[in-house]
């Protein structure tokens, strides 16, 4: 069983459904989803439910630390108590779109334990980002 996380907070339901509608057209039944939502977002999710059974979800209740940081923490402790996955695909929400199965990836086969893709712009480096 394959994973991705994610984070969704506070946006449209069209959002929620191009995200995950984009990963299981892409993917075959072995993967699951694991979004880490807000409160008011939780209709969405529900919605979502009815049309896609690998959805797992937890609703946020930090006020402590900006979420661009906590997430890792989240995603962190699921993993802690959950680690029956193959791999592990983290990434964001809004600005995702899933093409093809990326559990099939050719760099996959290669058996490493971590990948990491970068985004074509490459104007913003972690150093000068705001929330980093």
């Amino acid at each position: 069983m394959n994973l991705v996380m994610t984070i969704c907070m506070n946006y449209d339901y069209e959002i929620y459904y191009r995200f995950v509608g984009s990963l299981f057209d892409s993917v075959d039944d072995n993967v699951k989803l694991m979004i880490f939502i807000a409160k008011n977002d939780e209709n969405h999710v529900k919605r979502l439910l009815e049309l896609y059974d690998n959805i797992i979800y937890k609703i946020v209740d930090n006020e402590n630390t900006h979420i661009v940081n906590y997430r890792f923490k989240m995603y962190y402790d699921y993993l802690k108590l959950n680690q029956n996955y193959d791999y592990i695909f983290l990434c964001d929400s809004r600005d995702v779109l899933f093409q093809k199965n990326i559990f099939n990836h050719e760099l996959i086969s290669n058996n490493h334990d971590l990948y990491i893709f970068e985004e074509e712009s490459g104007d913003i480096t972690i150093d000068k980002c705001q929330f980093n």
